[in-house]
């Protein structure tokens, strides 16, 4: 492997965590420039997202976190509804109180955390990459990812913690690595107390922090069996932030368990903590029971495809993937992505982001909730990263050893091509065509490398590279090559797709009609109850946040369920005046609500009363 590194990357280094990191041959003086122009495109697309935010004179998506925020700032109590929050952690919620106090309670200024922390995310990635792979890389990475529709809504949508975690996490990878590397005794003391603080801001800002706990603790680990030489070196540095970490997430663990209030105790997933959560199959449909064993597999493959088409969605443009495993966009991001990252880890057992990103990862790949796109964007640069080196080693080696490539890239080729050619009989779609179309490529040019006399093979495929310069170990690094012209138009048309896609998504946001939300039947409901129910009338609803907040009553969770002695139960143990059923057209929890009631109100017709109904939603009094 250390001589396909070579082979790969002549204009490279290792540094001590057997990083592989591009040594730019420009000048002292062009660096700065290129740094400076790429500053410049990241933070003109940042006031794009600025000029083209959401128009809404209410917060709309995170509401939560708007009214923990208003409780802290004016109650100094950490929950909202009547009832302490113990799920989301105080970290972004204090953040939008200090805002409220200093800046006002808007909905611009609210918003103002997403965009600025993906602005200042996309710049700390820039530098990270930039440090890890060389500017190219990082270039390429960022620009892809700043421009594309899917962080351009986040960031323009949401008042959510997920890119301020974004932010906070690059900075903390960012400064373990310089921290690892620094010999100054001065810059590493201010560097330790950076990434001190930032960790313990990244676990309170999102749960998910506690992936980069994780992470260090296994690069440490890893550190005494693959390089004992700089493991006690890492461990005096690190193992006060870890300490730190560990001490700041059980603080927050134990406040969450001493003031836990659970109104449907006797039912499994969400609100209970998150350990807890991981114990359904399903969490948006909890009634199909608590997982097995044999379940793990199917979750883990379901949420690795849905990663694999987040990715493909970024950096191609494409709003939709077919999600199969025979799309070449799904199957081969995932292959790449392993090899890249295995690569990272096989000399020296890597660094912070690699075992970080394995972290996160795993994490993810265990969580019964499916298809959310924001739990992928945290760690999208990283899995650029590691795509490109996938990419890298991958053509080194068959550079190297063509015909075992060959051989292994035939009969891989075949399978996935059969199932292409199925789907595309069947489903008659463009791209299941193109993928049998491709497979069948790659399989006829992989028989030919494989049958090929092994004599011939190195000598042809290097007259082929040399002659075209594919890879990146020829000499004239700065020279104009086919492939390098392709790469930098590619390049250049995938931004400008995604900056008219944000210009889409811009309209959009500021022609936002209220109306087209799932969530306006809730608001609705909620301006209806303030009307027209007493003020200390407790109400049940699925949309707790949206409800309480336009009806200003304390309200209960409408759970999925339906269990009529379950919900019966539950409604007079918690007192429950009135139950809203909206008419959805999306459902995030299953069953739908309508369901759930029309259970409980065949079992006890005579404990509801019909005192509200249009086309949006029906209110029942509950009789006493």
């Amino acid at each position: 492997m250390d001589g396909l590194n070579v082979t790969i990357m002549t204009n490279s280094v290792v540094d001590s965590d057997g990083l592989l990191i591009l040594q730019d041959r420009s000048s002292s003086k062009s660096r700065p420039a290129a740094d400076i122009v790429m500053y410049g495109i990241l933070l003109a697309n940042g006031a794009l997202q600025f000029a083209f935010a959401l128009r809404t004179e209410d917060v709309i998506y995170g509401m939560t976190n708007f009214e923990l925020a208003r409780s802290l700032l004016e109650k100094s109590f950490y929950g909202y509804n009547f009832t302490p929050e113990t799920v989301y952690p105080p970290g972004f919620p204090a953040i939008l109180a200090v805002l409220c106090a200093t800046a006002g309670c808007s909905h611009a200024v609210l918003l103002s955390t997403g965009i600025i922390s993906s602005i200042l995310g996309m710049i700390v990635s820039y530098e990270l990459l930039r440090y890890l792979q060389g500017r190219a890389v990082a270039v390429i990475s960022c620009l892809l990812l700043a421009t594309s529709s899917i962080f351009f809504a986040q960031a323009t949508r949401a008042v959510a913690a997920d890119l301020p975690y974004f932010f906070i996490s690059m900075v903390i990878l960012w400064l373990a690595v310089i921290l690892n590397a620094t010999k100054n005794s001065c810059v590493k003391i201010i560097v330790a107390l950076l990434c001190g603080l930032s960790l313990a801001a990244s676990l309170l800002i999102r749960s998910a922090g506690i992936a980069l706990l994780a992470g260090l603790i296994g690069w440490l680990v890893v550190s005494f069996f693959a390089d004992k030489t700089n493991a006690m070196r890492r461990l005096k540095i690190f193992l006060p932030l870890l300490l730190l970490g560990i001490l700041v997430q059980g603080l927050w663990m134990h406040w969450a368990m001493e003031h836990e209030a659970l109104q449907w105790p006797m039912l499994e997933g969400y609100p209970k903590s998150y350990l807890a959560q991981l114990k359904v199959k399903n969490g948006n449909h909890p009634e199909l029971g608590t997982a097995t064993l044999g379940d793990i597999p199917a979750r883990v493959t379901r949420n690795l495809n849905d990663q694999a088409v987040v990715l493909a969605r970024l950096l191609t443009r494409k709003e939709y993937i077919n999600p199969s495993w025979f799309s070449p966009l799904v199957a081969g991001p995932v292959f790449l992505v392993l090899l890249g990252l295995g690569l990272s880890i096989w000399r020296r057992g890597g660094s912070l982001p690699e075992w970080y990103f394995i972290s996160y990862e795993t994490m993810c790949l265990l969580w019964p909730w499916f298809g959310d796109i924001r739990f992928f964007l945290p760690v999208a640069p990283l899995a650029c990263l590691y795509l490109w080196r996938g990419g890298a080693v991958l053509l080194g080696f068959a550079h190297q050893r063509p015909r075992v490539v060959g051989a292994w890239t035939f009969p891989v080729s075949v399978l996935l091509g059969i199932d292409a050619v199925y789907w595309a009989w069947h489903s008659a779609q463009v791209q299941p065509t193109v993928a049998a179309i491709f497979w069948a490529s790659l399989a006829a040019i992989s028989a030919r490398i494989a049958l090929t006399r092994p004599c011939r093979d190195p000598q042809a495929f290097a007259s082929f590279s040399s002659r075209f310069r594919m890879l990146p170990s020829l000499r004239k690094k700065s020279s104009l090559t086919v492939p390098r012209i392709l790469g930098a138009v590619t390049v250049a048309v995938l931004v400008f797709v995604g900056f008219r896609q944000e210009l889409a998504e811009g309209r959009h946001n500021l022609t936002f009609d209220l109306t087209s939300l799932s969530s306006y039947v809730d608001i609705k409901a909620g301006k209806w109850i303030a009307a027209n129910t007493p003020s200390s009338a407790i109400v049940m609803g699925r949309n707790r946040s949206i409800i309480y907040h336009y009806s200003k009553h304390k309200v209960v969770w409408f759970p999925p369920s339906s269990d009529p002695q379950i919900l019966m139960e539950g409604i007079r143990n918690q007192k429950v005046e009135f139950v809203i059923i909206t008419a959805r057209r999306q459902n995030y929890w299953l069953p739908p609500e309508s369901v759930c009631f029309d259970s409980v109100y065949r079992a006890y017709p005579k404990a509801f009363e019909l005192v509200h109904e249009d086309l949006l939603f029906r209110v029942f009094k509950v009789v006493a």
